[in-house]
């Protein structure tokens, strides 16, 4: 990532959460600042143009790294987990999926764990029943007060490199992934 600013964002999946990851490079001060999720993790005055900053979210090593593309510009690169941020989201990729949806007037996040087929809502793991089709599985569940029927359909995307396909539905509308799982 270059820079456009004096603060680099970067949206980090991990399980069910997203962490936001800003860095603050004062390039005329020196001055670094590091945040997650909003919360200071470090400042430091020191002028130093290029190097390496270490932290931990949740339970993964991230390293912000700065590099002199050239004379007049500075690159930004994200490490989590040892690898740049764009693997370490294809790899999260292949297990999460998220969407983000309203369901009675109430934000709900909906997490699929591929691994294990287990499905959240906003964090706790809701009771399922499955449905074998021919050509599609369909897991379905209920969430809120109004128990508002939901469904995750499972199909094959014809393609190893892309895989299995899941899709939410919510009152049979389909609901679009949270693209900040993958996304750049």
């Amino acid at each position: 990532m270059s820079n456009s600013e004096d603060v680099i964002l970067w949206k980090v999946p991990i399980k069910s959460t997203v962490h936001v990851v800003e860095f603050e490079h004062g390039e005329r001060t020196g001055v670094r600042v590091l945040r997650v999720n909003g919360n200071e993790l470090f400042r430091t005055g020191q002028y130093k143009i290029t190097g390496k900053a270490s932290f931990q979210v949740e339970t993964l090593q991230c390293r912000v790294m700065v590099k002199a593309a050239d004379p007049t510009l500075l690159m930004y690169a994200l490490k989590v987990d040892g690898k740049l941020l764009k693997d370490y989201k294809k790899e999260h990729h292949r297990r999460w999926q998220s969407w983000d949806c309203n369901i009675d007037g109430v934000e709900w996040k909906i997490d699929l764990d591929k691994s294990t087929m287990d499905i959240r809502a906003n964090g706790i793991i809701v009771p399922t029943t499955g449905e074998f089709l021919d050509d599609e599985t369909v897991t379905s569940f209920t969430v809120g007060v109004k128990a508002t029927p939901c469904k995750i359909v499972a199909i094959g995307s014809g393609n190893i490199e892309i895989g299995i396909i899941h899709k939410l539905y919510v009152n049979n509308v389909r609901v679009p992934i949270n693209r900040d799982y993958f996304d750049d």
